[in-house]
This record gives C-alpha cells, structure tokens and sequence, in this order.
C-alpha cells in the first residue's frame, strides 16, 4: 500500500473511533438529503448510525458523473442540532472517466441554524515521483440544501 492509500486508511479509522463517540440514536443524521456547492455539484447524502454515504454528482458538458462516497458525522452544538462531517470521494467511475488516479477527503461543519455545511477538501492526485510535490491541492465547498436534482 502506498503512502497516500495507508494515509487515507488511517483517515479514515480514526474518524470511525472519533465519531462514534458523539453518535446519537437519532434515525436522522439532519443532514440527509441533496446538497449543492458553490461549484455546482451535487451530493446526495444518506446516514444512520455515525455513517454518511452517497453519491457526489458533477455536472460536465456530455451530462452528469457520479461517484460514490463514505464518510462518517457526529451530533454536537449545544442543542445537538449541529453535525461535524468527513466523507471520502474517490474519482473512480468506469461508466464515467474512468480512474482519474486521483481522490479528495471532505472535513466539514454544518450549522443547522444556517441549514449550511462548510468543508475544507484535500485533492490527492498521482503525480510521477519528480512532481511528487505538486500531488496535493487544498480548497473549500460550501453546500446548501437543494430541491432540485441532477441525475446521472
């Protein structure tokens, strides 16, 4: 396993521990539902048990790609209202792009008094050893709650 693959799986078991302790017995996660970015892409989120999954759709000109993602959340704020979220979306859809040798891990906060989730992403790309420094791009994603849908 490469060093970004052990990184991602690292990642991705600490958050397990972590969020399972702020777990709350509520069916709903709160934050459910389509979401649209400031990009405008789309992400379809279901949860239960400290677990969002979905999928991650992106408008391009020959119609939408869609990619699965995994993640977890925990309850907090005063009320428990609020979610703290990390999700991982791997760029790999063969019916799509195919591999783009590339995958990005979402970090963010929702506010349910804003009805918004605010992430910071990290986009891990493959890049030949000598480039190996340009592998990373760091950006943010503001999503607000959408009626309206794309399909794939």
């Amino acid at each position: 396993m490469n060093r970004i693959g052990i990184s991602i799986y690292i990642f991705l078991l600490l958050s397990t521990i972590y969020l399972k302790q702020g777990e709350s017995s509520q069916h709903s996660c709160g934050i459910d539902g389509t979401w649209k970015n400031d990009l405008g892409s789309y992400i379809d989120i279901s949860c239960g048990d400290g677990t969002i999954f979905g999928v991650y759709r992106i408008p391009v000109s020959s119609g939408v790609d869609s990619y699965d993602f995994a993640g977890k959340y925990i309850v907090t704020g005063k009320n428990g209202e609020d979610r703290i979220v990390a999700f991982l979306v791997p760029w790999n859809n063969p019916n799509c792009t195919g591999n783009s040798n590339s995958t990005s891990s979402y970090t963010g906060i929702y506010f349910s008094s804003e009805g918004i989730i605010y992430t910071h992403w990290i986009l891990t790309g493959y890049k030949e050893w000598a480039s190996r420094w340009a592998t990373n791009l760091i950006g943010h994603a503001i999503f607000n709650r959408t009626t309206n849908v794309i399909k794939s």
